[in-house]
């Protein structure tokens, strides 16, 4: 049989190493779980963001799609319209040309106010329409 004899500051270092190898893998552990923790998370930010983005995207073709056909079916109302009053005004002036010329005169007289006012009428409120609907909160529609 053995007697190992030891002194008091020998028991203290090996206490202390064990204990610090301990405290070390303990810290290991916990940089680890943070470490874990914080890719978890980006990896749920970036799903996120891509949700978030294809929402977004999603409104606002829709919005434009919609626009479209709205647009379409107002153009033919128009066209339709601008051909009866350009019948009606030949009728009107006694010559087909008259009412063409005139209809005709009403577009360039349209086309002048909305060049010159394009950026107020026009552009402006797109922009507007555009950002509201990119920041718009779907959850408050």
């Amino acid at each position: 049989m053995m007697v190992l004899i030891l002194k008091k500051s020998n028991l203290l270092h090996i206490y202390l190493s064990q204990n610090q190898s301990n405290m070390h893998e303990e810290e290991k552990s916990t940089v680890d779980r943070l470490i874990a923790h914080t890719e978890e998370y980006f990896k749920t930010r970036q799903e996120l963001s891509k949700l978030v983005a294809a929402e977004k995207t999603s409104t606002i073709s829709s919005a434009v799609i919609s626009s479209l056909i709205i647009f379409m079916i107002f153009f033919f109302v128009i066209v339709f319209v601008s051909i009866a009053l350009a019948y009606a005004l030949a009728m009107y002036f006694g010559a087909t040309v008259y009412g063409f010329l005139t209809v005709a005169g009403l577009y360039l007289l349209a086309g002048i106010m909305l060049l010159t006012n394009k950026k107020k009428w026009i552009e402006i409120p797109f922009a507007n329409l555009m950002i509201k609907n990119f920041f718009k909160d779907p959850d408050n529609d």
